[in-house]
């Protein structure tokens, strides 16, 4: 898959009654997946992030956000949920700038990523390098949750057809983000033989 179009999606609700997956190796469901971009917390239109929140920048970028609920192999029940985002794009970096052919003088360092940042627009520049890297990431993804090369993923539907209710295996690990701790899946295998967990 070359390229995800993600198009007819309605965010819901947000709900923050949840108790967050602990860190290490967990057997995870699929239970939600919606389109998103960088400038939202959460499924919601409303939860914006604040401007102090946001990068240098203000080119949002198009995600795949994915919400795992980790269940307990002994019992078979929910241990807690985390969501991963995919990004669908990747930007070129600072220092690679006049090897690409782009004036550094028209742009700015960006501290939190090391992202090249146009003076002007405070867009980044795209890097085709790093698109495909992510593309990839997305596309290891869905084939370790069992979705075949080839399937749509067009709209809403046929993504929570493709992959709400599918099993794999995921680790979840300590990352500092702003000086604050927090869970991120970093790691996502298939897990084959598991039965549907309801």
């Amino acid at each position: 898959m070359d390229k995800l179009f993600l198009a007819g999606f309605t965010r819901g609700e947000v709900d923050r009654n949840v108790t967050m997956l602990p860190y290490g190796d967990h057997d995870a469901k699929i239970v939600k997946i919606w389109v998103t971009d960088s400038q939202h917390k959460s499924s919601s239109d409303s939860d914006l992030k604040k401007a102090e929140e946001l990068g240098a920048w203000r080119d949002p970028v198009k995600q795949l956000a994915v919400t795992f609920q980790g269940i307990d192999p002994d019992t078979g029940k929910p241990i807690g949920i985390i969501t991963r985002r995919f990004q669908t794009t990747g930007y070129v970096k600072y220092e690679e700038l006049e090897d690409l052919g782009y004036n550094p003088d028209d742009y700015f360092f960006s501290p939190q990523e090391g992202y090249a940042i146009h003076e002007q627009t405070l867009t980044r520049v795209v890097s085709e390098v790093r698109t495909k890297q992510a593309l990839n990431i997305l596309n290891e993804f869905l084939e370790n949750a069992g979705v075949a090369e080839g399937t749509q993923l067009e709209t809403q539907e046929q993504l929570e057809e493709a992959l709400i209710g599918k099993m794999v295996h995921i680790t979840v690990s300590r990352r500092t983000y702003d000086g604050k701790d927090r869970g991120e899946v970093t790691r996502i295998k298939a897990y084959a033989d598991v039965p549907n967990v309801e």
